[in-house]
C-alpha cells in the first residue's frame, strides 16, 4: 500500500484571500516552504547536509543503546560479579536481589525522569544546551562505572546515566524533526530507533568477546563506552542549535544564520523566504496560545492540544505495551531450546532481525504511512502474543517450541517495522511546534513511566517464587497491545508528507484521524503544494 498523504480526495473549506495573502479557514496564513513539492530523492540530494546533521544527531541514541543493554548483560560477568557482589556461606559471590533490583529500577526512574525534565529544559536552554547537559551526565556516569569501588558507586552511575538516557531520546528526537525536511523527516527520526539498536547489538558483542576472551575484565565493557561519548562529542561540536528554537527566542538573526549552515549551500536558497515559515507558524501559536490562556504545561492537555498529545504518546507507549519485557526475555531461551545452545548466537540473529526491519521502515514509514504500519503491527504482535502464550498454557512439544520460536522472530520484525521507529517519529513530529519540546517530552516520559513499572513488575510475573506466568504473560500484552491499537486508531492520523502548517490546520479543523491522509489542506487547495 503507498499512501499519498496529498491526495485529492476530500476537501476543507477554500482558501480565504487577502490580496496575495491565503488563509486557512482559521485564519492562519498559509506560508510553505518553496522546496515542499520536491519529491523524496530530489530533497535527498538538495537537502544531503541537513540529512548529515540529523544522522550524526542520532550518535547520542549510540551510547543510549548501549547503556540500556550493558546494564542487564553484565550482571552475568563473573568479574563483575567479583567486583560487586556479596559472599554467601560457601564462600562464593553473587549479586544480591536488592543491589540487582535498585540498578535496573533507579536507571528507569532517573531515565523518566530525565524524560520530563528535557520536555522543559529544551525550551529553556535550548537544543543545544540540553546536549551539553546529557553529555556532562554521560561523560560523569562511565567515569564513576570505570572506578567504582562498591555497588553503591556502581548506583550512582546508574543514576547520573539515567538521567542523560532521558535527556537525549526528548532532546534529539525534538532536534531531527525540526530540521529534517518534511519530506523525508520520518526516516530521519527512525535513525534514533536504528542507533539504540546498533548500541543494544554493540555491547551484546563487548561482552561476548570479554566471556571468550578475558571473561574476568569486566571493565572492557565499560571502557568501549568513550569509543561512542568520543563520536558524538566530536559530532555535536558541528550541530547548529535548532532554528525553530531561536526563532521562538526571537533571537531572529541567530535562527537565520543557523538556516544558513543547514540549509545555505543549496544554490538559491533564499533564508528570507524560508524564515517567514518559521515566522509565520510561530506567530499563528502565539494566537493560539492567548486563546488558551495558560501555562504551557497545562496547554498540553487543552483543546486541540490534548488531542495532539495523546496522538503522540500512543504509538510511543506501545512500545511498552505490545511485549517487549516478554519476547526480548524468552527469545534467547526458545533458541537454546530449539538446539542453537550458543545465547550469543540467538541475540545475533534477534538483532539482526531488529536492524532489518528498522532499516526497511526508513522506506515503509514514509510510503505506507505511520498509521497503517502501527495498526497492522498491532494486529500481528497480538497474534504473536496469543500463540507465545498458548505454548505456556499446555504440554510443551518440540513443534510446539518451534512455533513459539518462529512467532517471537515475527514479533522482533514487526516490532521492528512499526513500533520501534515510528513510536519516536510520531512522539517527536505530531505536537505543534511552539509545544513540540513538552508533548515529546511528555509522551516519551509516559513511556519511561511504564519501562519503570514494568521493571518491577514483570519480573514477579515470570518468577518461579512470583506468579509464576512465565510465557503466559503474554496474555496480558496482547490485552495492553489491544490497548494501545485502540489509541492510535482512535487519535493518531497520519502524518507522513504533513508540514507542521498543515498538522496544525487539519487538528485545529478536528478532521478525523482517519481522514487525514485523504483531506486537502487550504496549501493543497491553493496551489502552494
Amino acid at each position: 500500500m503507498d499512501i499519498d498523504p496529498k491526495a485529492d480526495v476530500e476537501h476543507i473549506d477554500a482558501p480565504i484571500r487577502d490580496g496575495e495573502k491565503v488563509t486557512t479557514a482559521t485564519g492562519a496564513a498559509v506560508v510553505e516552504s518553496a522546496y515542499a513539492n520536491l519529491s523524496r530523492w530530489q530533497i535527498v540530494k538538495t537537502f544531503w547536509l541537513a540529512i548529515i546533521f540529523a544522522a550524526v544527531a542520532t550518535f547520542g541514541s549510540l551510547t543510549d543503546g548501549y547503556e540500556f543493554a550493558v546494564t542487564a548483560g553484565i550482571l552475568a560477568n563473573q568479574g563483575f560479579i567479583n567486583k560487586f557482589g556479596l559472599t554467601n556461606a560457601a564462600g562464593e559471590k553473587f549479586l544480591g536481589a536488592t543491589m540487582i533490583s535498585l540498578w535496573g529500577g533507579l536507571l528507569s526512574v532517573t531515565t523518566f525522569l530525565g524524560q520530563i525534565i528535557a520536555g522543559w529544559s529544551n525550551d529553556v536552554i535550548g537544543r543545544k544546551g540540553n546536549m551539553y547537559i546529557f553529555t556532562a551526565f554521560f561523560i560523569i556516569g562511565v567515569t564513576l562505572e570505570c572506578v567504582s569501588k562498591d555497588w553503591k558507586m556502581w548506583l550512582a552511575a546508574k543514576t547520573l546515566f539515567g538521567c542523560g538516557l532521558g535527556m537525549v531520546q526528548v532532546t534529539m528526537t525534538t532536534y531531527i524533526s525540526e530540521i529534517a525536511p518534511t519530506q523525508v523527516r520520518g526516516a530521519l527520526l527512525a535513525l534514533y530507533s536504528l542507533g539504540f539498536a546498533l548500541g543494544q547489538f554493540a555491547s551484546s558483542i563487548a561482552l561476548q568477546v570479554i566471556q571468550t576472551t578475558d571473561p574476568l575484565n569486566w571493565l572492557r565493557a565499560v571502557y568501549t563506552q568513550w569509543i561512542f561519548i568520543g563520536l558524538w562529542i566530536i559530532g555535536m561540536v558541528f550541530l547548529p542549535e535548532s532554528p525553530w528554537h531561536l526563532a521562538r527566542q526571537k533571537k531572529v538573526e541567530q535562527a537565520k544564520k543557523s538556516m544558513k549552515r543547514i540549509y545555505g549551500h543549496v544554490a538559491g536558497y533564499d533564508v528570507e523566504r524560508e524564515f517567514l515559515v518559521l515566522a509565520t507558524e510561530i506567530e499563528h501559536a502565539e494566537f493560539i496560545r492567548e486563546e488558551m490562556q495558560g501555562h504551557k504545561i497545562v496547554e498540553i492537555f487543552r483543546g486541540v492540544n490534548l488531542r495532539r498529545t495523546l496522538a503522540s504518546t500512543f504509538p510511543i507507549v506501545l512500545q511498552q505495551l505490545c511485549g517487549v519485557p516478554i519476547f526480548f526475555s524468552y527469545l534467547t531461551y526458545f533458541f537454546q531450546m530449539a538446539g542453537l545452545k550458543d545465547p550469543f548466537v540467538a541475540s545475533v540473529i534477534m538483532y539482526v532481525l531488529l536492524l532489518a526491519g528498522i532499516i526497511i521502515s526508513f522506506w515503509t514509514t514514509e510510503r505506507v504511512g505511520r498509521r497503517p504500519l502501527l495498526l497492522y503491527g498491532c494486529v500481528i504482535m497480538f497474534i504473536a502474543n496469543i500463540g507465545l502464550g498458548l505454548s505456556g498454557s499446555f504440554t510443551i512439544t518440540s513443534s510446539a517450541l518451534n512455533a513459539s520460536l518462529a512467532m517471537s522472530c515475527i514479533w522482533v520484525f514487526t516490532y521492528a517495522m512499526s513500533a520501534a521507529p515510528i513510536g519516536f517519529v510520531v512522539a517527536a513530529e505530531t505536537a505543534t511546534p511552539r509545544l513540540k519540546s513538552l508533548t515529546t517530552g511528555f509522551a516519551i516520559g509516559c513511556y519511561g513511566a511504564l519501562n519503570v513499572v514494568f521493571q518491577f513488575t514483570v519480573p514477579l510475573m515470570l518468577a518461579a517464587d512470583g506468579a509464576n506466568w512465565g510465557v503466559k504473560a503474554a496474555y496480558l500484552f496482547a490485552g495492553l497491545t489491544v490497548f494501545g491499537a485502540l489509541g492510535i486508531f482512535f487519535f493518531t492520523p497520519e502524518t507522513s508528507g504533513r508540514t507542521f502548517s498543515e498538522m496544525d490546520e487539519l487538528f485545529e479543523l478536528r478532521i478525523s484521524p482517519r481522514h487525514f491522509a485523504k483531506t486537502q489542506t487550504t496549501a493543497q487547495k491553493a496551489g502552494i503544494l
